[in-house]
């Protein structure tokens, strides 16, 4: 009966022994998340003009740049899905508002209000 026994628990552990080996063999890194590209413009609210040096930032992805001379700034491989971005201007009043990046990218026009500025004198 010994030996009976002693077949069973070695059947059993031959049996089992591809489902080990196949449970420790490293699995594939998981894909990269969906990013696209996002274009903001930065306009003059007034008089409509390009807004060259505005500051724009995507919160989340921790990521700030300045407009360039057009105006314009194109942040690259922005996740997909909501961002909030944020945009000032020295002399002008800052705006936040809160993006749905769809994976084709995406262009979001922003208009600055000009504030007063106080001079101490």
């Amino acid at each position: 009966m010994s030996s009976l026994r002693s077949w069973i628990v070695l059947s059993t552990l031959v049996a089992a022994f591809p489902v080990i080996l196949e449970a420790q063999e490293p699995r594939p890194p998981d894909e990269p998340a969906p990013v696209a590209d996002l274009l903001v413009e930065v306009t003059d609210a007034v008089s409509g003009a390009v807004m060259p040096g505005a500051r724009v930032r995507l919160v989340e992805a921790g990521r700030a740049a300045l407009t360039g001379p057009d105006g314009r700034h194109r942040f690259t491989a922005v996740p997909i899905g909501q961002a909030f971005l944020t945009v000032d201007q020295y002399a002008f009043g800052g705006v936040g508002v809160m993006l749905e990046l769809s994976p084709g990218g995406g262009e979001v026009q922003i208009a600055l209000e000009p504030r007063a500025l106080e001079i101490e004198g």
